[in-house]
């Protein structure tokens, strides 16, 4: 829980709450993750929920594949409500150099997001994407 008062006496109060379980068998990894956030700030509330599922497949030592799929609801004050459903597949590699683990790996991802407002409904589709992550942190498409 954080609360932090500025200068011009407005406030922010930030609440948030996880919960993760996941069950190994054999080479294959379980997940789920719930996960809620309450942030108010100036009398906007915000609400954020989010349940995430994974599977991890290890192929073998040094290779792995993985699934997640990702529901997100977020509501504030405005009346303003947006979910996000993501999708994504992914193959990971374990490269040992002298005691150190590099982890290059290769993700695809679909997100579709539905924005409401006022009753009025606007959905719009993030076109898949094909994610390339490099270890300064851009992104290749």
């Amino acid at each position: 829980m954080k609360f932090l008062k500025n200068g011009n006496n407005t406030s922010l109060f930030r609440n948030a709450y996880g919960l993760g379980l996941a069950y190994n068998f054999v080479h294959t990894t379980y997940g789920v993750d719930l996960e809620r956030q309450v942030t108010k700030n100036q009398g906007d509330k915000r609400i954020k929920n989010e349940v995430r599922a994974v599977i991890r497949q290890g192929l073998n030592v040094k290779i792995g594949t993985f699934m997640q799929c990702m529901h997100i609801k977020q509501i504030n004050t405005v009346i303003i409500q947006t979910e996000l459903a993501n999708f994504m597949v992914g193959t990971e590699y374990y490269v040992f150099n002298q005691g150190s683990l590099v982890k290059p790996f290769l993700e695809w991802q679909a997100t579709h997001a539905k924005y409401e407002k006022q009753r009025c409904e606007i959905v719009a589709v993030i076109s898949k994407l094909l994610s390339v992550y490099v270890h300064t942190g851009n992104l290749s498409v």
